[in-house]
């Protein structure tokens, strides 16, 4: 802050008189810092700290690796220099999709085909297989399912197969010389 002339100085009328104001202190430079990993809420509060008047937007999607609710992403990135009301853009789990869908009629295939539909269906469905023994289906073919045909099934879920295995044989005795009574 200064003038010229200085203060108390008489000068003629249209005559420049300089004057120096002051823009306050020069700010103190902030960079984007890491939120990866951390809740909304947690993020959102590290942001406010850094006591620059950031504008925090929100956006979801889904997401294998970081369970709901934690930061996947920002923008900008981490290092980068802030501005004054700067926007930053935070992009939070959702978790895992949840998928729907109708469970196959898998009656009649073999255990291997059954198989191969319910896992090109991409919903990480748990298959269990139950072999039992069942005359009425050819060994190796799925005569039932849990759930059945129809049922809404979603990510996740267990589905049991049941899988006809060969009856147990036993030899027979001979009965050659043997007679009815």
């Amino acid at each position: 802050m200064a003038q010229n002339p200085e203060a108390g100085i008489e000068v003629a009328k249209g005559q420049y008189i300089y004057v120096t104001v002051s823009m306050g202190t020069e700010p103190e430079v902030k960079e984007m810092i890491e939120i990866n990993g951390y809740t909304e809420e947690e993020a959102r509060s590290m942001l406010r700290a850094l006591e620059i008047g950031l504008i925090v937007m929100t956006k979801e999607e889904y997401s294998e690796e970081i369970e709901a609710g934690r930061v996947i992403s920002y923008d900008p990135p981490k290092g980068t220099k802030l501005e004054e009301g700067q926007t930053i853009t935070l992009t939070v789990s959702l978790g895992t999709e949840i998928i729907e869908s109708e469970m196959l009629d898998l009656v009649g295939d073999s255990q291997e085909n059954a198989t191969k539909k319910l896992k090109n269906q991409e919903m990480d469905l748990v298959v269990v297989v139950q072999e039992e023994e069942n005359l009425d289906y050819e060994e190796g073919t799925v005569y039932k399912t849990k759930p059945a045909a129809g049922e809404t099934i979603k990510t996740g879920d267990e589905i049991i197969l049941y899988v006809a295995k060969g009856m147990k044989s036993e030899l027979m005795p001979g009965l050659t010389g043997v007679t009815q009574e």
